[in-house]
């Protein structure tokens, strides 16, 4: 995909703690939708990414004390016609049961994609025929990765995810969400 978007595509971040590259604008340049895993760092970032697109943003562990502190620590909202559900995944940070945990808590909504951020790790992976994704850090990659975020479409009703560095390549994923 090209920084000018041909369908409908969602821009995933997490993790930014109060640093927005501006790469990112050109990246999520015509997504329909963006979400905001957590870890925002000021709201100004939310300002920022609302101009570009409708933003979901959740509430991140490092937010609890700060201008950000008003978020949710959960949200849903349908994007590209795909049912997201994002958390940022410290509540459930025991990566053996925070799968099964959020498949657990969201059976009444049936999500199509589950996004987490937290680990700074990016991720995905099908679990229960829900596609799950951590797009790891915007801002402070860890465990040897690159900074980076993620690009979801839908093809026939289902997520097609590309994680991508700043630079638009796309990535290796982790095996821990």
């Amino acid at each position: 995909m090209t920084s000018k978007q041909s369908q409908s595509v969602i821009g995933v971040l997490s993790d930014t703690h109060g640093r927005l590259d501006r790469r990112i604008f050109g990246l999520f340049e015509g997504v329909v939708g963006i979400i905001h895993a957590g870890d925002v760092g000021m709201r100004d970032i939310l300002i920022e990414l609302n101009a570009l697109a409708p933003t979901l943003a959740v509430l991140g562990n490092t937010d609890q004390g700060g201008d950000c502190r008003s978020l949710p620590l959960q949200g849903s909202r349908v994007f590209a016609g795909l049912k997201v559900f994002a958390t940022h995944g410290h509540l459930h940070s025991d990566p053996s049961q925070r799968i099964s945990r959020i498949l657990e808590s969201t059976q009444e909504i049936a999500p199509d994609l589950v996004v987490v951020g937290h680990s700074h790790r990016p991720y995905v992976g099908v679990h229960d025929g829900v596609t799950f994704l951590n797009p790891g850090s915007a801002s402070q990659p860890r465990h040897g990765h690159v900074a980076s975020v993620a690009l979801v479409s839908s093809v026939e009703g289902r997520p097609r995810v590309q994680v991508i560095d700043l630079d638009g390549n796309e990535i290796p994923t982790d095996t821990q969400i």
